[in-house]
């Protein structure tokens, strides 16, 4: 049984959302979280023009792809997740620039990306010692055994399905007329920016950003899976999976302290590990991995074919 219960857990996350002593201290992580981001868009900018200025050589794409494939775009995802949950802007300038410029690399419109979340977490948290969530097209497809279906079958699902039809449909049928309007204003800067590239820089559009993107979403989508890669039975408090490398988390708004935000979604990531530390020795083997989480989806694969 687990040593800390439920209601203690979120006693205590309560007690930390709403001490007022840790505000400024919260301010300054969602400070050092938008600076990430607008370094992250620089570098984004930055691999478009080098790119151009040396003469858009194949070499020059392949370094470009790497840092945007690796770097620039899939760690927008990881802030795109911070601005749905608590918001990093502190003015509406900074907000909007958020939701309707800084994300657009990125390929999805934050206000389809929100509902989508947001629906994740509802059905991710539908008692599953009851079974499976009601609804299984969610953001995580569970297998009868209780585990996720075959990787390359949850991916394509996620990333062309839920994405692009699920998300853009909870928009359609749930969100408000403002929200509504968001949402297709998001849409064209996310079109503009592509028509933009394929005029002014039309090679790197093509053999830049797409094979980037690929690359950024194929890392996305692994790490979605491997933070749910755990047979809801053996798992503890939250059928989740923590990660704790360091760069992840201290660079990503402790992204990895899954089990935490999927069990206490309304907690400020700068609470995270204060939780984590009353239950991270009660969590199953399988609930934990050292590295990041595409080189423990790797090392899982690799051992399943070992042992066969």
């Amino acid at each position: 049984m687990p040593i800390t219960d439920s209601a203690s857990l979120k006693a205590e996350a309560q007690r930390l959302r709403r001490a007022p002593e840790h505000k400024a201290a919260i301010d300054q992580f969602d400070a050092a979280s938008r600076r990430k981001v607008y370094g992250l868009n620089l570098l984004f900018v930055a691999t478009a023009v080098a790119f151009f200025l040396a003469g858009q050589t194949w070499w020059m794409a392949v370094a470009c792809t790497l840092v945007n494939g690796f770097v620039a775009l899939p760690y927008l995802r990881v802030f795109i997740h911070s601005e749905v949950h608590w918001g990093l802007g502190r003015t509406a300038w900074q907000t909007r620039y958020l939701r309707y410029i800084a994300f657009a690399p990125y390929q999805v419109p934050f206000e389809a990306y929100r509902l989508g979340h947001f629906a994740h977490h509802r059905y991710d948290n539908d008692v599953p010692e009851r079974g499976l969530a009601r609804d299984r097209q969610s953001t995580y497809l569970y297998s009868t055994a209780g585990k996720p279906v075959n990787f390359l079958v949850w991916a394509a699902h996620y990333l062309f399905v839920y994405q692009y039809f699920h998300q853009v449909r909870l928009v359609v049928s749930k969100a408000s007329r403002r929200k509504l309007a968001e949402f297709f204003a998001q849409l064209a800067v996310v079109v503009a920016l592509d028509i933009a590239l394929l005029i002014l820089v039309p090679r790197f559009a093509l053999f830049v950003l797409i094979p980037s993107l690929a690359i950024a979403w194929a890392g996305s989508a692994i790490v979605l899976y491997m933070m749910h890669d755990v047979v809801k039975e053996d798992a503890v408090h939250h059928h989740s999976v923590n990660s704790y490398a360091k760069f992840f988390n201290s660079f990503g708004d402790n992204d990895g302290l899954h089990v935490v935000h999927s069990m206490l979604p309304f907690l400020h990531p700068y609470h995270a590990p204060a939780i984590d530390r009353l239950i991270k020795d009660d969590l199953h083997p399988d609930q934990v991995v050292q590295g990041h989480y595409i080189t423990e989806f790797a090392k899982r694969r690799i051992a399943s074919v070992v042992s066969r």
